[in-house]
């Protein structure tokens, strides 16, 4: 969360966000590539701007919020050996990520 507070506020103070390293490589947008703007946009309640940053900005904030479940049922794992997720949870995620950048580069 410190990470991404940084990052939120090098791109406010500077206007850049991090390069992406598998643009750099590939020459295709990632599925993340705009989600630092989008994610700025969004704070700012500027919905439309993140939505043209990437649409992934907005689609995935109910997925965001599953996601926070997940770090905590994955923290009370660590403390208390209690296992109440399942692998096909991280596997959802993944394949909405890699359907968007394969979508994305058509």
């Amino acid at each position: 969360m410190a990470a991404l507070s940084a990052l939120l506020v090098s791109y406010h103070l500077t206007g850049h966000g991090l390069p992406c390293l598998f643009r750099a490589l590939t020459g295709y947008l990632c599925p993340g590539c705009g989600m630092t703007r989008a994610a700025v946009a969004i704070l700012g309640e500027d919905f439309a701007k993140a939505w043209q940053y990437t649409h992934l900005s907005l689609t995935l904030l109910p997925v965001f919020a599953f996601y926070l479940l997940y770090i905590y049922k994955t923290g009370r794992y660590i403390r208390k050996g209690e296992e109440d997720f399942k692998l096909g949870e991280s596997v959802f995620l993944l394949l909405i990520a890699i359907c968007f950048a394969i979508a994305r580069n058509l």
